[in-house]
This record gives structure tokens, C-alpha cells and sequence, in this order.
């Protein structure tokens, strides 16, 4: 019996994405990136803010970080904490997002990092929650981009750029790399389809 059955939870479903695949499309994005960054950045050293979105995607912006810092890009982090499932396996279409705003970000060249594009409710929301930081007596950052691990384009309700793309996959509920159903599976190093019995 395995440990997660032993703990009372469903058997996680198949591997979609291996463990040394992901690895390697992180290296070639933070390539990408690194690369377009360091233009936009300039000569000067400016650091690259970025913004990973709770909960999903602290491992992929982990690792993403760690590869823009080995090709000499200065980074800061701040965390926002986005909520649209809930327990659900699909979007509840409403979209919470806590941050404190503060002066850190006026003017700043921003990087979000999403675990998954889905219908697009959620980039949008934080797209429009930074280009209306002038409403409340903020200048909004310099520049907003996306680095997104997945994308399920055929779920997409709303056009959102997404800068730089991990993978696009299927219409499936997918859990692990820091993905969860329930708080469950994020610790998982590769990308599984649905637990037993879920989606």
C-alpha cells in the first residue's frame, strides 16, 4: 500500500509531465527570459520583480528564480495570494487576490508566475490589479509580463498574454509541482493527471 493511500488519500493519477522534462523547459526558459531580461533591465542592474502566485506556483518560480540568478539576472520576490478553486476542481470564476501594495513596485519591471493558465479569469485579474494601482494614489510597475508552467488554452475564457509558456496540456485536472487538490499532492516532482476519483 502506498504512503498516500495509507493516509486516507486517492492513489495520485498517471504522470503527464516527468520530473527531468520539466527540469529541462525551466533551463530553457530561464535562457528566454534571462535573455530578454537583460535588455529590458539594462546596464545599470535594475532588479526583476517577481510575483509568484500562491498557492500553485512557489516550486516552478523556485526553480525558475534559481536558474535567472545562475545567468546573472538580479531578482526580488513578493507573493500574492490569488484564490479561484477553492476545494473545486474548476474555477469558481470569482477571483480573491491579497497583496499590500506598497511604493516597493511603483516604476518596477514586474515578472508574474502562474502555475496554470486556465480560463483566464486569474491573469486578467492580476493584469487589471496592477494597471489600476493609480487608483489608489500608486504608480503602477513599469512593466507586467507572465511566465506560466501550464497552459489549457482550450479552457480559455478570457485573452491573456502569456509571456513565457511552460506547456500547454489538455482539458485535465492536474496536481503536483506545487499544484494541490485539497492542500494534497504538492509535493509531487512531476506533473500527474487527476487523483483516483477526482475531476
Amino acid at each position: 500500500m502506498s504512503p498516500l493511500r495509507a493516509s486516507g488519500l486517492p492513489g495520485q493519477g498517471p504522470v503527464l509531465i516527468p520530473r527531468a522534462r520539466i527540469a529541462e523547459r525551466v533551463k530553457e526558459l530561464g535562457d528566454q527570459i534571462a535573455r530578454e531580461y537583460a535588455e529590458i533591465l539594462g546596464p545599470a542592474g535594475q532588479r526583476l520583480q517577481v510575483g509568484v502566485v500562491l498557492n500553485g506556483a512557489w516550486l516552478f518560480a523556485a526553480d525558475l528564480v534559481r536558474e535567472l540568478g545562475l545567468r546573472g539576472i538580479g531578482v526580488d520576490t513578493f507573493f500574492l495570494q490569488v484564490s479561484s478553486y477553492g476545494g473545486s476542481t474548476e474555477s469558481s470564476g470569482s477571483v480573491d487576490i491579497r497583496f499590500a501594495m506598497d511604493e516597493g513596485l511603483s516604476g518596477a519591471t514586474v515578472l508574474l508566475v502562474e502555475d496554470i493558465v486556465d480560463s483566464g479569469r486569474t491573469a486578467k485579474a492580476l493584469f487589471r490589479f496592477f494597471s489600476q494601482r493609480t487608483a489608489g494614489g500608486l504608480p503602477p510597475p513599469k512593466s507586467v509580463r507572465l511566465a506560466s508552467l501550464l497552459s489549457k488554452p482550450s479552457r480559455r475564457l478570457c485573452d491573456v498574454p502569456i509571456h513565457y509558456l511552460g506547456f500547454e496540456i489538455p482539458d485535465v485536472f492536474v496536481v503536483g509541482y506545487g499544484m494541490d487538490y485539497r492542500g494534497c499532492y504538492r509535493h509531487l516532482p512531476e506533473v500527474h493527471g487527476p487523483p483516483e476519483g477526482v475531476g
